[in-house]
């Protein structure tokens, strides 16, 4: 939530670790007698460009799967076939990442 604030013109500050803490997109803090300071004052916002730039990466990183298509954070198909979460599955899972990178080396 906090480099959407960025992106909305308000003032925000890191508390703890985000993927966007190195972008200059949030206040950083590293007590807790800095973030009262920081919440107690007249803070102007970060610079909107730095919430754009991180949104920007957050949609065009990584590559597109081949084989498997998702249908919700942890379920999906490989294949066209449906894997249910159980721990099978998970060994499963396991060898088509392992099948995957193999391919992209060969």
């Amino acid at each position: 939530m906090g480099v959407e604030a960025t992106f909305w013109g308000k003032p925000s500050i890191l508390a703890g670790r985000s993927f966007y803490e190195d972008m200059d997109a949030a206040y950083q803090v590293g007590s807790h007698e800095e973030l009262m300071d920081l919440v107690g004052s007249d803070i102007e916002p970060k610079p909107q460009i730095h919430a754009i730039r991180y949104g920007y990466y957050t949609k065009t990183f990584g590559e597109d799967f081949k084989y498997w298509k998702a249908t919700d954070y942890s379920t999906g198909t490989f294949k066209g076939q449906s894997l249910k979460c159980e721990p099978s599955s998970m060994l499963v899972r396991r060898l088509m990442v392992a099948y995957r990178d193999f391919r992209k080396r060969g």
